[in-house]
């Protein structure tokens, strides 16, 4: 399920008067195989409008990890303002994404990392605590400051 991104060409009567993304515009999605191909047939529920401060290599990077924190973060476990959660490879592709949304939401955000300068990018990023694993084991390190939390 490639992640694809380009910019509206058409679509039909039903379509444009449906969807709120108008021809022309960017857009980017995660789905089926093609997303590779120079014209594409897609659903038209499937599209997000790309904003112009987000190149078309990093919206075509970052769909799948989105969607993932999404399915974490709102279904999983519905996290609210107050929940604190445990993120292992905060500094990853994966992790930063749950920690910048979870720390939005008014969680405290406790992440993983395996270097200082991993653990100041995820500080920045949301995480209240960190936990340099190759110093300290997490389950350990919950414990000593009495945190319950989820992990992702």
């Amino acid at each position: 399920m490639p992640d694809a991104i380009q910019i509206r060409q058409t679509g039909g009567p039903e379509v444009l008067n449906w969807t709120p993304i108008e021809v022309g515009e960017r857009v980017a999605y995660a789905g089926p195989i093609g997303g590779y191909s120079e014209v594409w047939l897609i659903q038209a529920d499937r599209p997000v409008k790309l904003p112009e401060a987000i190149a078309f290599d990093q919206a075509a990077a970052m769909m799948l990890q989105d969607m993932t924190a999404q399915v974490l973060i709102r279904q999983v476990y519905p996290i609210k303002a107050g929940d604190l959660i445990l993120v292992y490879a905060a500094a990853g592709g994966m992790g930063l994404i749950p920690c910048q949304w979870a720390a939005a939401l008014g969680a405290t955000v406790i992440g993983t990392v395996s270097t200082e300068a991993k653990a100041e990018l995820v500080h920045a990023r949301g995480c209240r605590h960190t936990i340099l694993h190759t110093k300290q084991e997490a389950p350990t390190h919950c414990k000593r400051v009495q945190l319950r939390a989820p992990a992702f």
